[in-house]
């Protein structure tokens, strides 16, 4: 979960930010968390180990998944955050004549994740026909 607020010139500040469990397990009232930071006081309970940060030390304005991405130390919130670097969102989307999805594609894009521009579309679309499961799920969805 995560709360922002206006901090002025188009900028913002994070003003609670947690990571935890999606529920209470093992008879516990509140659900285990890995972070947690409520108006700049901020904890941190990895592998057992339980630290509080000064304010300052966290910057206001980035994710505590931007800032700790260490898998070794933090293995919770580095597959977190790689989880949510894998997320695409698409928008804007033309399916005109004159399109870059139209053109011809340099066969060299990559083929594991659409481009932001759709300029591997085709690319995409061939390596997903190549795997059955991949082709199945997406078809489903």
């Amino acid at each position: 979960m995560i709360r922002f607020a206006d901090a002025g010139d188009y900028r913002f500040v994070i003003r609670e930010e947690r990571v935890e469990d999606a529920a209470p397990i093992g008879g516990r009232n509140d659900p285990h968390h890995y972070y947690r930071s409520v108006d700049g006081k901020s904890t941190l309970n990895i592998n057992g180990e339980h630290r509080e940060f000064e304010i300052g030390e966290i910057e206001a304005n980035a994710s505590i998944l931007a800032q700790r991405k260490d898998p070794d130390h933090y293995p919770e919130l580095y597959w977190l955050g790689d989880m949510f670097e894998k997320m695409r969102i698409y928008r804007e989307w033309s399916f005109g004549r004159n399109t870059i999805m139209r053109i011809p594609q340099m066969a060299d894009l990559p083929n594991a994740r659409l481009l932001p521009d759709s300029g591997n579309l085709g690319l995409v679309l061939n390596r997903l026909r190549r795997e059955p499961e991949a082709k199945e799920r997406f078809l489903k969805a």
